[in-house]
């Protein structure tokens, strides 16, 4: 039989360790417990995107670069072309020759003018022939340059001759490569003409031809020596 003054004490006991074990548990439920996260804040709205303006530069101005190589006249087919783009056409010896730096001068002397530049003042003068650099055109033929050879010429006036010895310095007609320009003659006959339908003729045909395409041949005729 049991006792009663015994059950009680530990009626009491065991209520009092289920109490407490309730309270270790919520205590433990309460601590673990995460507070509630609150909601990220939403972005600000985004004003809508404006293009930067640009900005146009003006092209930079450019300088043209000085012509290499020079610039080549329209080829010459006709002797009244040829003889009106000339300043001087002039029958002449050549006395010798120098070098500069691409260029070939040669000395000339006037045997006989067929078109006289109001410039000219002596039987003078310095015909510069342009000699190419890298092959940027083709220099006119040189064979009539040899001492003591004769040529027919169709010249530009250059100015006066840089020597300053009273003459002017020319170059040919269509530099510059100028091949039209130039009539290489040999016993009274044109043996490299720079228009080849003057090849083989005479020095006193290829004259009176000269004349008849000057605007006023009688003034375009004034000659050194006798024919």
């Amino acid at each position: 039989m049991k006792n009663p003054s015994l059950e009680r004490p530990q009626q009491i006991l065991f209520a009092t360790l289920v109490g407490v074990s309730l309270l270790v548990t919520l205590a433990s439920a309460v601590s673990t417990r995460r507070p509630p996260q609150a909601d990220p804040p939403a972005a600000p709205p985004t004003a809508p995107a404006v293009a930067s303006p640009t900005t146009t530069i003006p092209p930079s101005p450019t300088v043209p670069a000085p012509a290499w190589p020079p610039p080549t006249a329209t080829p010459i087919t006709d002797l009244k072309t040829l003889a009106q783009q000339s300043d001087g056409i002039v029958d002449v010896k050549s006395t010798g020759t120098n070098g500069a730096q691409h260029s070939i001068l040669v000395y000339i002397q006037v045997q006989e003018w067929f078109k006289k530049p109001a410039q000219a003042s002596t039987d003078r003068g310095v015909v510069w022939i342009l000699d190419p650099f890298a092959g940027e055109f083709t220099r006119p033929r040189i064979s009539w340059i040899g001492d003591g050879e004769e040529a027919i010429l169709f010249l530009y006036v250059q100015g006066p001759n840089p020597w300053n010895d009273g003459s002017l310095a020319y170059e040919l007609t269509g530099a510059p490569e100028g091949d039209p320009a130039i009539y290489q003659i040999r016993d009274g006959r044109i043996i490299d003409a720079g228009l080849p339908q003057y090849q083989g003729w005479t020095v006193t045909d290829f004259a009176a031809a000269i004349r008849a395409v000057l605007p006023r041949p009688e003034l375009g005729f004034a000659p050194v020596r006798p024919r």
